[in-house]
């Protein structure tokens, strides 16, 4: 059996709604229902409608396969491709190129996996999303929903879920391989350095990179680094992200300034397709809305 590791990534989102320039937020399984009725009704008698143009020369459009809604969940994936774009096929065993046989109107079809969980207590909706850079973004996602809201006062925000602690993941860190400590600038021609000149052309942050050696773990060292800046008793240093790994063996990414809550699951794949299996992708990640 094949397997593919995939990164997935937590967001919450809301939708609001303007009225005589006031606003006011939404209830989101409100919004949720509305949304799945009218795809529905678009799916039965005008499915052409479900796409959705993105941007040089994509477009997306919600499955119908796999997808489902068991409040409090909405799960499935979305489909996208581009298109007016066939370069030449070559044969890896002959390296002969051939024309590419697929219309200008046909791409190959990329899937983004997903889950919503309606949250009543907090009045959110928690997105866990398969995360690829040949898919599609939750902004994408969030357009598509209000486009079948048919409002056009409705509006959206979404916003990262955060790591709970940056030390307390850290300690959960079976190693850590490597950090990056990013300073300001000055750094450069400070008196300790005096490697060059500060220009205007160099970016407000530059990066020192803390590497392990071969088989070690430089943990301690990166919490000390992490109490200082957290602690701000070291204003030099602007955010860290740390590169390590679970007891799993799973590479794990957490990062003071964008430390946003991902995972990686293995996800089973089609063995003609390659694709990963959908309701297998799909199942383990309700698994793991269900213990937020």
């Amino acid at each position: 059996m094949s397997v593919s590791k995939r990164r997935l990534k937590y967001y919450s989102l809301e939708f609001y709604e303007t009225h005589n320039n006031q606003e006011s937020i939404k209830n989101q399984k409100d919004i949720i229902e509305t949304f799945w009725s009218n795809y529905n009704n678009v799916l039965n008698h005008n499915p052409l409608q479900l796409e959705m143009d993105i941007k040089n020369n994509k477009f997306c459009l919600l499955s119908n396969d796999e997808l489902e809604y068991d409040y409090p969940y909405l799960s499935g994936y979305f489909i996208s491709a581009k298109i007016n774009h066939k370069p030449p096929l070559i044969d890896k065993t002959t390296l002969k190129k051939r024309d590419n046989p697929k219309q200008d109107t046909e791409g190959e079809e990329e899937r983004t996996h997903f889950v919503m969980k309606i949250d009543e207590s907090t009045n959110e909706i928690i997105l866990l999303l398969e995360s690829r850079n040949v898919g599609i973004t939750v902004n994408v996602i969030l357009r598509y929903l209000r486009k079948f809201l048919y409002n056009p006062n409705i509006y959206y925000k979404y916003s990262i879920i955060a790591r709970d602690n940056f030390i307390d993941e850290l300690d959960n860190l079976y190693q850590v391989k490597a950090c990056d400590v990013f300073v300001e600038k000055q750094i450069i021609g400070s008196e300790s350095l005096n490697f060059a000149d500060l220009s205007d052309n160099i970016q407000e942050e530059i990066s020192i990179n803390v590497k392990a050696k071969r088989k070690k773990s430089i943990k301690d060292t990166v919490k000390e680094i992490a109490d200082k800046f957290l602690s701000g008793n070291e204003s030099k240093i602007k955010r860290i992200k740390v590169f390590g790994i679970d007891e799993n063996k799973n590479p794990v990414v957490i990062n003071t300034n964008e430390a946003q809550l991902d995972t990686y699951i293995n996800a089973e794949l089609d063995e003609i397709t390659k694709i990963v299996k959908s309701d297998d992708i799909l199942l383990k990640m309700k698994v793991l809305l269900e213990r937020m």
